[in-house]
């Protein structure tokens, strides 16, 4: 069962990624969510989602329910939740890449409710109270003795006062304020409601179909990587091919026959294969071809759906003069899933690979 000490770290170490990122000042506005918040998600997922059975029931009395570990987790599961509803509206192309404020909410929400002291807060006798001076009427309020208008009931809190100092009433040491236990009751029943589903949802989680990946939009990931400041790592793009399943080793084999480096990636030049001679002709003979077609072409837009190469096709419209947007509106019938940033980060991969054939 998840103890109480490490579901407060697995959520401690999601909020300490989330303040490093908040905190990055490098951009004007926030950064795109990054791996070490993914990966703090990733362990808050597997402490928090076990089989409902590992999880203290919720059929036991009131009096009797430890509500501090059942409070925590609900919290924890809702930020592992938020995130997940996140990733699935940003691979729909409906959120965007720095999430929403919903989750940092919920990531908020849930260290908040770690860190509190959560266990019920019991009275002592109001006898103690009297001594050290507090009114009848004070005391009533601290009992939560209250008319049905709900004002102090003074005359409760002198009836019990008075049975107390006659000895006729034993004190309760676990005496709690009427407003927590109808607390512990609402997080109870919220627990019995969340164990219900527990089992399900652990189904739902690791029953995703697994499709084979699309290997143009792993194209596209690459290329947007390779154009950024900021290369991604190979565990983000399984996130993002996601229900798609595609393994790291696979998606560096690629990277590297692209000539791409991504975050968690050792240096290209220093473990890429060396082209053979006749590799290393018919790349330049590739090349020159590419360089030809590209200064026929340069000054119109006409016959580009002629051009094979989708990389070529993009830098001869976006040497006719047409921005990523317009581009997207060119091929959009061809390509329907091509976006202006992918457009944007192929030409420039495309430009920079024409530089090096013209030297």
């Amino acid at each position: 069962m998840p103890t109480r000490d490490e579901l407060t770290a697995a959520i401690e170490d999601l909020h300490t990624a989330y303040m490093d990122w908040y905190a990055d000042t490098e951009t004007q506005r926030h950064p795109v969510v990054n791996a070490s918040i993914e990966a703090a998600v990733e362990n808050l997922s597997k402490v928090v989602y076990v089989p409902a059975e590992q999880y203290p029931q919720a059929n036991i009395a009131l009096e009797d329910f430890d509500h501090e570990l059942p409070e925590i987790a609900m919290a924890a599961a809702q930020a592992v939740d938020l995130f997940r509803s996140w990733e699935d509206e940003y691979r729909a192309g409906v959120a965007d890449a720095d999430g929403t404020v919903e989750l940092w909410a919920g990531i908020r929400a849930a260290q908040a409710t770690s860190q509190r002291p959560t266990r019920l807060k019991t009275l002592t006798s109001p006898l103690n109270e009297r001594k050290h001076g507090v009114g009848d009427r004070q005391i009533a309020k601290m009992y939560e003795w209250k008319l049905p208008d709900g004002t102090p009931d003074v005359a409760e809190a002198q009836r019990v006062l008075s049975q107390l100092e006659r000895g006729d009433l034993e004190w309760d040491d676990s005496f709690t304020a009427p407003s927590e236990m109808l607390q512990v009751r609402r997080i109870r029943n919220a627990w019995r409601s969340w164990l219900a589903g527990l089992d399900d949802r652990l189904a739902e989680i690791h029953s995703i179909p697994g499709d084979e990946y699309d290997p143009d939009a792993l194209d596209d990931l690459l290329w947007e990587s390779d154009g950024s400041e900021t290369p991604i790592a190979a565990k983000q793009i399984i996130k993002m091919l996601k229900p798609a399943v595609i393994t790291e080793d696979e998606i560096k084999a690629r990277a590297t026959e692209l000539g791409i480096q991504l975050r968690d990636m050792p240096n290209l030049t220093a473990t890429s294969r060396r082209k053979s001679l006749t590799e290393q002709i018919a790349d330049a003979e590739r090349e020159l071809e590419e360089k030809n077609a590209r200064e026929e072409a340069a000054d119109t837009a006409e016959g580009h759906e002629e051009i094979e190469d989708l990389n070529m096709r993009l830098l001869v419209l976006a040497d006719a003069g047409n921005g990523p947007s317009a581009i997207m509106d060119i091929v959009r019938l061809d390509y329907p899933d091509l976006t202006a940033k992918s457009i944007s980060a192929r030409v420039i991969k495309m430009r920079k690979k024409m530089e090096k054939a013209d030297t």
